[in-house]
């Protein structure tokens, strides 16, 4: 669904929110942020969860295995 945006007979125009998106990235430098950068943090922060969680079992495995002494 588009949204028109002003009116011609007001001086506005029958521009959508996708006409304007596809002019303003037309332009250099306009640094639009993507859908394929905001699913790169987010594969980011999952693979941090993932090391916390691998660090954290690590630790507690390694704790609970016996010493030399206590064999």
């Amino acid at each position: 669904m588009s949204q028109s945006f002003g009116s011609p007979s007001l001086g506005g125009t029958n521009e959508t929110a996708e006409t304007i998106k596809t002019k303003y990235e037309s332009n250099e430098n306009t640094n639009a942020f993507t859908d394929d950068d905001k699913q790169k943090l987010e594969s980011i922060e999952v693979a941090s969860d993932i090391s916390s969680f691998t660090a954290a079992f690590n630790a507690a495995f390694t704790a609970a295995q016996p010493t030399q002494e206590e064999l």
